[in-house]
This record gives structure tokens, C-alpha cells and sequence, in this order.
């Protein structure tokens, strides 16, 4: 009889984790006033839809026109979600032993400019993900250092 020697859990080192816990959102709660007013500034379609709303330390901007697109009814632009993409990777820096790393990837590791063109086959979509997604990774790993 063979007997297999159990593995040992693998726990990350407290670089590597996050201080939350509770990962819940409250979709249904009512605003607040100082988020009421916050939301009609960025709704209100004064100003120019180029300024700068949002400026992260790794170079990702989000202007007006990206933030309008939170509206209900209207089409998300990538670059909105890459902007919250920079907020929650930031968030997770904060460490804590209690929970798993998390690490959120920005909308390019779908390319789907190439994804979705004729010259595009199967293969190539995972190959092409895959690159994206190592890039990225590479990428966070060279900020840290």
C-alpha cells in the first residue's frame, strides 16, 4: 500500500492579503446627501465632458464622459470599470491574514476589438487572453518591486 503524504495548506505571506472581510454591497440603500449630491454633479452635463474626475497612481484616468455612463440606461464604458479596477486592486495593498488575495484585471485582457474580428479563431482568443492576462499580472508585479 502507498501511502501519500498530506499536503500542506499553502497560506500567503501578510504582504499578500486583504483587510475585507465582508465583501457585501447594499444595492437597495438609499443615498446619502452628500452621495445624492455627488451624483447629480457628475449627471448634470455641466462642464466639460473631458474634465478629469478620477486620476489613479498607476496613470488611469476617468473623465466625465466615462462616469455619465453610470447612468441608468446607458451603455458602460470600459474605462469606468477599469477606474473601479484600479480602486479595488489599491484597496487589497491593505493587508490582513483573515481573507484570500484577490486581484481584479482591467477590461484589455478581453481585447475584444481582435475577439470579435474575422480574423480571429478560437485558439487565438485564448492565446491572445492569456497574453493579456500575464501582461497585466508582469505589470502589477513590476509596480510593486
Amino acid at each position: 500500500m502507498i501511502s501519500s503524504r498530506p499536503k500542506r495548506s499553502q497560506t500567503l505571506p501578510p504582504v499578500l492579503r486583504s483587510p475585507f472581510v465582508v465583501r457585501a454591497v447594499e444595492i437597495d440603500s438609499n443615498l446619502t446627501k452628500e452621495e445624492n449630491i455627488k451624483s447629480n454633479w457628475v449627471f448634470s452635463l455641466c462642464g466639460n465632458p473631458t474634465d478629469n474626475l478620477f486620476h489613479s497612481i498607476n496613470g488611469q484616468r476617468g473623465e466625465r464622459y466615462m462616469f455619465e455612463s453610470l447612468y441608468p440606461g446607458k451603455y458602460l464604458f470600459s474605462g469606468t470599470i477599469d477606474c473601479f479596477v484600479e480602486v479595488l486592486n489599491y484597496d487589497e495593498r491593505v493587508m490582513n491574514l483573515d481573507t484570500p488575495a484577490c486581484f481584479f484585471f482591467n477590461t484589455i485582457v478581453l481585447d475584444p476589438a481582435y475577439m470579435h474580428s474575422k480574423a480571429c479563431k478560437s485558439d487565438d482568443e485564448y492565446n491572445n487572453f492569456k497574453e493579456n492576462v500575464v501582461h497585466c499580472w508582469e505589470s502589477l508585479n513590476t509596480e510593486e518591486s
